[in-house]
């Protein structure tokens, strides 16, 4: 099941093992806390357990397996870094449902009869879904244009965001919508925030924000840094440009579909020659560099001259 799943799952059947799996480390981390909070009511100490599996022995595992909760109906023991042998004993305990232990592996491509929690980075649907489930619970809601820039700027990084949205939330008044202006002024600058800040300003042919957001830029990374995402964002568009496939392009670009769709609406507003054009500019400044007759600084200028 996915991670967006796993809330209303544990109200109707509760497993007696978990194998949590994804790439996404706050994810994994959220899934470990909604086990916690759903399954131990009480004595904490005694109902909660974190192991390294790398460091447990089978013995002990089962020790562990067979003491019962403690005023609590469930007992919840999470084990990182399980090894093949470990992963036998465990397989015996896949049968004792009533006991009342439940057991949350944090590790992936684990071939055991448990109930999978997909901790994989969340597609921009349910990013979304997650955005405005996290503002309704803080009684404040956020406009359609401040979530996709929210989304945008992010990088689709959850820990990122957890981190920025509650000074986001500490500074709204209850029942607040938030807007973009609210956004740019309370969240840490990020290098997302700035390629996408000054790829936005080039498809609204922006110069002055182009050169503003550039020298920003330049405070943190290189120029050959700067240049490379910029040569990214460029051979992305050049892609949308010249086919029609979103699927397709999405697995070509390795991104996803809504980044294909955001991509589609600047080249419908500026043109197909437009994005062709300064792809072609940027492979032909990128031959000039590399046989030295042009610096990344005077390359990255002529780009955004357009």
């Amino acid at each position: 099941m996915k991670f967006s799943e796993l809330k209303n799952n544990l109200k109707a059947d509760i497993k007696s093992l978990y194998i949590i799996e994804g790439n996404d480390e706050f994810l994994i981390s959220q899934a470990i806390q909604i086990l916690k909070e759903n399954l131990v009511q009480g004595l904490e100490e005694f109902n909660y357990l974190k192991l390294d599996g790398a460091e447990l022995k089978v013995g002990d595992l089962k020790n562990i397996l067979n003491t019962l909760p403690f005023g609590s109906e469930h007992r919840l023991v999470v084990i990182e870094n399980v090894n093949p042998t470990l992963s036998k004993a465990l397989e015996a305990f896949c049968n004792l449902a009533s006991c009342g232990v439940v057991v949350a592996l944090v590790c992936p491509n684990l071939k055991l009869a448990g109930e999978v929690i997909s901790c994989d980075h969340l597609d921009a649907v349910e990013l979304k879904k997650w955005l405005n489930s996290y503002f309704k619970e803080n009684k404040l809601s956020i406009s359609n244009e401040a979530l996709n820039y929210l989304i945008e700027i992010s990088n689709s990084d959850l820990g990122y965001l957890n981190t920025e949205l509650i000074k986001l939330v500490n500074y709204m008044d209850e029942n607040e919508t938030v807007e973009i202006d609210h956004i740019k002024l309370l969240f840490t600058k990020t290098e997302s925030y700035f390629v996408y800040n000054l790829t936005n300003a080039l498809d609204n042919k922006d110069l002055a924000s182009c050169m503003k957001i550039l020298n920003q830029l330049q405070q943190d990374i290189s120029i050959s840094e700067i240049y490379s995402f910029m040569g990214s964002y460029f051979r992305k568009m050049f892609y949308c440009a010249i086919n029609n496939q979103p699927q397709t392009l999405a697995t070509i670009l390795k991104t996803k579909p809504y980044a294909i769709q955001k991509a589609k609406e600047s080249i419908a507003k500026n043109g197909k020659s437009f994005y062709i054009n300064l792809y072609n500019k940027y492979v032909a400044l990128d031959y000039d560099i590399k046989s030295g007759k042009l610096t990344p600084i005077n390359a990255l200028y002529s780009l955004l001259l357009v």
